[in-house]
């Protein structure tokens, strides 16, 4: 240590520099050898990184989508009650940005897209729908064990549902050149395929791939295969061994996880699709095929998936929506992790998990809260075809665009198997944050593509901006 500081003091010539920063090192490392004897060792780290890391953010906020997106995948190490390193950035981004807006511009400015009011009504109305629940709450509700702690696990319900849409707007408005799309593309991509190669040689750590992770990283693998002919020829080579390795432990070896191989499945479908419609053609009919002719094993493979979920989700779905308890709560629902304690009232003996996002968010936020939800994906949609019909003459920018877009339908179609866009509390705690912000994050720098675009352009006019 003290070497490192002799190095450091050398490299800064004026001695007043050298001053502080001696007399910062001698008066912080027995502060800091005191707290580890008193709190965990990890959490005092935690506090100098983010010492650190909090400034240097501030300085550059455009890196924080890059950090957030590290952070969720390094670890599913939290500080307190589920809350993790992710969930805290995103915070703390969000906070660094509106306060930049404040003493900079002195007004809030969002980019001009049609996403932003979605994304915004989205947290209104998820706040909204926290006091409309406790209003309209059936009076026969069972108390929640430890009582006052139901509300403190609605506010954490809360806080996920708003920090993800946070997560979008944040990416669509600090990523604003290539170069910042691509350190956030890349830095994923690397850290997921450090994390996919440790499970695959079974070293002895292991990064948090849980959630859509595969899907993303695939994804973007693929849509950079596909559509960006700059890639070298070992660089393609690595993306293709790269998919294989993935491919061969969420399909193979994790057939009975649905989630961890089926968005990978569709999001590369839709990949395929937009490159060439014969090829995808000829791939549809190989699975038609493959699905015919291994019948057996699809069938002993649905049979362990329907085992894992706890039964036939179709039945769960009907047999809910058929129920008073949640007839009675179709404007704005029961409020965040509201209908936990309609559950444990009238069905104990079935409150399972709904295994459906869509379920999850009717329930909590009500026709309002999915009707916005709805015209916050149609905006993102809207936004990704419009760049899909326009020309587009960067290859990297290209392959994203329809990475990001398989990705899309992939987010679609898993949010029917469980909670892997908006995170139900219930089943994963905080920690599910970290597993789906990803999606919230990619999305985001798809709503930035246009302003991209635009400024690689020399400033013209954005295309979203002509919508």
């Amino acid at each position: 240590m003290i070497d490192t500081v002799v190095i450091l003091t050398k490299r800064n010539k004026p001695w007043v520099i050298r001053v502080v920063i001696i007399g910062t090192m001698i008066s912080v490392l027995p502060v800091v050898g005191l707290l580890t004897t008193k709190v965990s060792p990890l959490l005092v780290i935690g506090a100098i990184v983010g010492l650190v890391v909090v400034p240097v953010v501030f300085l550059n906020l455009q890196i924080g989508p890059v950090l957030i997106l590290l952070a969720a995948t390094a670890t599913g190490w939290y500080v307190s009650k589920g809350i993790t390193p992710a969930l805290i950035l995103t915070a703390l981004l969000a906070a660094a940005w509106l306060s930049q807006q404040l003493v900079s511009k002195r007004r809030f400015k969002f980019v001009r897209s049609s996403v932003m009011t979605p994304a915004l009504c989205f947290i209104l109305v998820a706040v909204i729908s926290l006091p409309w629940g406790k209003a309209m709450a059936d009076p026969f509700l069972i108390d929640w064990p430890g009582g006052s702690d139901f509300v403190l696990v609605q506010l954490a319900q809360l806080a996920v549902l708003v920090l993800s849409s946070v997560a979008l707007i944040l990416t669509a408005n600090l990523i604003t050149t290539k170069r910042h799309l691509k350190v956030l593309v890349y830095a994923y991509i690397g850290f997921s395929t450090i994390g996919i190669l440790a499970e695959f040689l079974r070293l002895p750590f292991q990064l948090n791939l849980r959630g859509l992770n595969s899907t993303w990283a695939v994804g973007l693998l693929y849509g950079q295969l596909l559509f960006n002919k700059k890639l070298s020829k070992w660089l393609r080579l690595a993306f293709v061994l790269v998919i294989g390795v993935w491919l061969y432990i969420r399909f193979f070896l994790g057939i009975t996880w649905l989630s961890g191989w089926l968005p990978v499945v569709v999001s590369m479908g839709v990949i395929t699709f937009l490159r060439s419609k014969k090829l995808f053609l000829l791939l549809l009919v190989l699975l038609l095929i493959s699905l015919f002719v291994f019948q057996d094993w699809w069938a002993e493979v649905w049979a362990a998936e329907y085992m894992e979920s706890g039964g036939n989700r179709l039945e769960k779905w009907v047999f809910l929506f058929g129920h008073h308890s949640t007839q009675g709560h179709w404007f704005l629902g029961t409020g965040p992790f509201g209908y936990a304690l309609y559950f444990m009232t009238y069905f104990p003996d079935n409150a399972a998990s709904t295994h459906s996002n869509y379920i999850d968010l009717f329930l909590q936020l009500g026709v309002v809260g999915c009707a916005v939800f709805v015209w916050l994906i149609g905006a993102i949609a809207w936004v990704g075809y419009k760049l899909y019909a326009s020309p587009i003459k960067d290859q990297f920018i290209a392959g994203f665009v329809r990475g990001a877009l398989g990705g899309l339908v992939a987010v679609l179609a898993a949010m029917f198997l469980g909670d892997w866009f908006t995170p139900f509390v219930l089943n994963q705690g905080l920690h599910g944050f970290s597993w789906t912000v990803n999606s919230w994050i990619f999305l985001g720098a798809l709503v930035a593509v246009p302003f991209i675009i635009s400024n690689e352009q020399g400033g013209k006019e954005s295309l979203e901006a002509n919508s």
